[in-house]
């Protein structure tokens, strides 16, 4: 193995004129290949017109070697560039990132498909290079699916990289980061830590856990120390960043680390960032680290307003008394927040649905992010939904910001568009007529208001809004995006 092409499908075709994301996962694996001597070229997948680009790729490149990571709604890409590789040439793909970790022997399946990863990847390149390198078979490979003799062979997992400091810096120069979207803001993506101990039955971190022969070892840290370090670098690389996005699940996870980071962290890089937290870590004594330490928002999972649903379905046991608390001492330290919520959510009904309307309004975040609720598979509730025989369109790929995968029993398809669209106007119109809200929810979840109707109105609407803003008005004001507001 000595050149490789990575390909990495990013489709976003809801922002117009949308210039991809680093990946940090993608990165870090670039980077074991430069350790061990390979040479590394991305295919940064932008629009779907970028697969007609890869018989000219192959060409240029002549890669030994491929290397995909795809989520599950970016599969069916992913999956179209390995057959168009394979078209040309049959060289070797390995398929690696989350779908591949969730259903490894549905993507090795796939006639395209030679090497699955499962889970996490530097190990499983190391010993695959070597490997080729010496000749030797792939039956000792931790994590690895293969194909040999038409016989598909399934290594065991192998324990998670319990020390983080032992890993290269990631490869950001893989990406052309200066123009990736978190870039056209000066913003850079971070992590420093793996893994999530909660039990959230949506979420991917859940089931990955029991993966592993050592599940306790699952959330890591970097030691305060390297994580610097590698900011360091990372800001001595492109020195217009002004502002920090650390994509950890939950950043003040471990307190005795969090207060050994953030004095390094003032103290050698000073800029104000952006983190994820969750309502049982934000108490007034971290909310205070955060203020300190240069925190300018923190984006936190609501997801459902009715704590029954949110307890029983989706595994998140906090109550409302416990997220309007958090919010009052986010407010009271002003700090932006912005709340993640869903609709269409297994059970749920119109009422419960404007139960998150009116949570938020009460709550009153700077800022939300609304999606359509996606089983992705294997997670807890996507076993129940299967079983329960609610999974009407079994396919992926579908985004989940715009339609349901779900047969809901208590909800037609209209019903979650209109208040997938419409969700933020009503936060505001519930937090402007307080005393109305009796009179507002016997309207909204009215029989004769034809809700499907009206999405299929203002669907069009919204979306020529965005594009005017996004290609005109924003363009020539050159106004930054408001999620990223400091």
């Amino acid at each position: 193995m000595k050149k490789v092409l990575f390909i990495y499908p990013d489709v976003d075709p809801y922002i117009p004129d949308f210039s991809g994301r680093y990946n940090q996962g993608v990165a870090y694996i670039s980077a074991i290949f430069k350790e061990e001597g390979v040479q590394v070229e991305l295919l940064h997948i932008k629009t779907y017109d970028d697969i007609d680009r890869i018989g000219s790729v192959l060409k240029s490149i002549k890669p030994d070697f491929i290397a995909v990571s795809t989520t599950t709604n970016m599969y069916p890409i992913a999956l179209d560039a390995a057959r168009e590789v394979k078209k040309y040439e049959n060289i070797p793909i390995l398929f690696g990132g989350i779908h591949s970790t969730m259903v490894p022997r549905d993507v090795i399946r796939e006639n395209a498909v030679d090497f699955v990863c499962v889970g996490e990847g530097e190990g499983v390149v190391k010993d695959l290079i070597q490997a080729q390198r010496s000749n030797k078979d792939y039956s000792g490979i931790g994590n690895l699916l293969y194909k040999k003799d038409n016989e598909i062979l399934e290594n065991p997992v192998r324990p998670v990289v319990e020390n983080l400091d032992s890993l290269p810096f990631s490869d950001k120069k893989i990406f052309d980061i200066s123009k990736t979207e978190d870039m056209k803001n000066s913003a850079a993506p971070f992590s420093v830590s793996r893994g999530c101990p909660f039990h959230c039955t949506y979420c991917v971190n859940n089931r990955i856990r029991k993966l592993y022969p050592n599940p306790g070892k699952h959330v890591r840290f970097k030691s305060p120390e390297f994580a610097i370090n590698e900011l360091t670098d990372y800001l001595q690389q492109y020195p217009d960043i002004r502002y920090i996005i650390f994509h950890d699940d939950i950043l003040l996870l471990n307190k005795k680390w969090a207060n050994s980071f953030f004095p390094l962290y003032v103290k050698e890089i000073g800029l104000p960032f952006i983190c994820n937290s969750r309502i049982e870590m934000l108490t007034k004594e971290n909310i205070e680290l955060l203020k300190e330490s240069g925190c300018r928002r923190v984006w936190v999972g609501i997801e459902s307003g009715n704590e029954e649903l949110r307890k029983s379905v989706l595994g998140r046991n906090m109550s409302d008394k416990k997220i309007i608390e958090a919010f009052d001492l986010l407010h009271q330290a002003k700090l932006d927040v912005q709340t993640f919520n869903m609709v269409g959510i297994p059970g749920e009904k119109l009422e419960d649905m404007l139960d998150t309307v009116k949570l938020n309004a009460k709550i009153r975040p700077n800022g939300m992010q609304v999606t359509v609720f996606y089983p992705y598979p294997n997670t807890d509730i996507y076993d129940q939904a299967h079983a329960d025989g609610l999974i009407m369109n079994n396919k992926t790929g579908i985004s989940y910001r715009t339609e349901s995968i779900l047969k809901h029993e208590t909800l037609e398809p209209g019903d979650i568009k209109f208040f997938n669209l419409v969700f933020k106007m009503l936060v505001k119109i519930y937090q402007k007529f307080p005393e109305r809200w009796p009179e507002l929810d016997r309207i909204l979840t009215h029989d004769n208001l034809n809700r499907g109707l009206l999405a299929r109105i203002i669907d069009p609407s919204i979306n020529l809004l965005k594009i005017i803003y996004v290609k005109y008005v924003r363009k020539y004001y050159n106004i930054k995006k408001s999620n990223y507001k400091l």
